[in-house]
């Protein structure tokens, strides 16, 4: 028989906790993702295209995928 020493941890606490980042890595870009979302929800873009407010979110939603990603790992 095994003494329960020997059997792994069913509820994984011993493993090492991920690295912690800042809380503004993910409050940057999450509000720029927001900033850009609230411009193209207000329809005052300034020209035919809102490449700007399309800009600014699609680069806080990449940037706040990539944060997420690795804090993950």
């Amino acid at each position: 028989m095994t003494s329960p020493d020997d059997e792994p941890d069913p509820t994984g606490l011993d493993q090492p906790a991920g690295r912690a980042q800042p809380l503004w890595w993910v409050a940057v870009p999450a509000l720029v993702a927001g900033f850009g979302g609230y411009q193209l929800l207000q329809g005052d873009t300034g020209g035919i295209w809102p490449w700007g407010p399309l800009v600014l979110l699609l680069a806080g939603l990449g940037l706040l995928a990539f944060v997420l990603v690795d804090r993950r790992r």
